[in-house]
């Protein structure tokens, strides 16, 4: 049984049938029950080696009953009321469970670089973002024009003959309403 039930003072529902039978078949040292000190459930695994060691627990909350069943605390679960769902605690398992996998240092610095790695991609793009803003207001601060309208060489009309050479005017932007007296000078 990976289900003990204990006084349950705060009234959890048991784990459904299929839940368990999931979490025995993923590993039958694996045990369920609710906590008697918080309102969540905890599960620990079954104990290969003696309880010496547990006994140290004595200052953890449910130590007790990890002692009384050789369980080695492993994982809380806080209850459905909260969020959680039977399915995500299966689908979640394996991410906690170092003793399954064969070098779990490789793996949990596997996670920690997929999550540096994540955080990463996130402040560069947040950082490109940032740079294309501040262009695109720098382009409004000082008249030029910014992005759009720009034209494929050999686009458009050309002259025949001499040409000009080009040089940037100032523009000269008067306000719409009239009677402000306000002159507005960009390049």
């Amino acid at each position: 049984m990976n289900f003990l039930p204990t006084t349950n003072p705060f009234a959890l529902a048991t784990p459904p049938a299929w839940f368990l039978a999931a979490l025995a078949a993923y590993d039958p040292a694996l045990v369920i029950f609710p906590s008697t000190h918080q309102p969540l459930y905890r599960v620990g695994r079954r104990g290969r080696y003696g309880t010496g060691l547990l006994r140290g627990l004595a200052a953890a909350p449910d130590s007790a009953i990890y002692v009384a069943h050789r369980l080695w605390p492993w994982k809380s679960i806080l209850p459905e009321s909260l969020g959680m769902t039977w399915a995500r605690v299966l689908n979640d398992l394996p991410l906690f469970d170092t003793q399954r996998v064969d070098d779990p240092g490789a793996a949990l610095d596997a996670l920690e670089a997929e999550d540096a790695q994540a955080i990463q991609r996130a402040q560069e793009d947040e950082a490109d973002q940032r740079a294309a803003a501040f262009y695109r207001t720098l382009g409004l601060v000082t008249g030029s024009r910014v992005g759009g309208g720009r034209r494929p060489e050999g686009a458009g009309y050309r002259k025949l003959g001499p040409t000009k050479p080009r040089g940037r005017r100032p523009r000269v932007y008067r306000p719409s309403g009239a009677g402000t007296g306000a002159l507005f000078v960009g390049r």
